[in-house]
């Protein structure tokens, strides 16, 4: 059973957030982009269901790359804006980042 699946039996959602986000970065090394979006997505309606900007932006930030590699060009400017939507102190810094490089690469 996954660390995403105990935790949402007991009820932890930030701990379900954390598996998931874990697993999504367990499949993006893998090169299993699909998998890795999939589990990005639940991550990040959790995150937003908790209010948490801070895992939110990062959640966000890793599903605009996620998107990327899969030249989901669309879905990548959303989650990047997004992601400066939400963010705050460094987080807003590398959500910009983010932005900064999809625009050098003429996206």
């Amino acid at each position: 059973m996954s660390g995403a699946k105990v935790n949402e039996e007991v009820g932890d959602l930030p701990g379900q957030a954390s598996a998931l986000g874990g697993l999504a970065s367990a499949y993006a090394r893998k090169g299993d982009w699909d998998r890795a979006t999939e589990h990005l997505e639940y991550a990040r309606k959790t995150n937003d269901d908790l209010g948490d900007r801070y895992y939110l932006s990062i959640t966000l930030q890793k599903l605009a790359r996620a998107n990327l590699a899969t030249d989901q060009i669309d879905d990548v400017i959303e989650c990047a804006q997004e992601a400066v939507r939400v963010s705050r102190g460094k987080q807003l810094e590398r959500a910009e980042q983010l932005l900064a490089e999809l625009s050098q690469q003429g996206r």
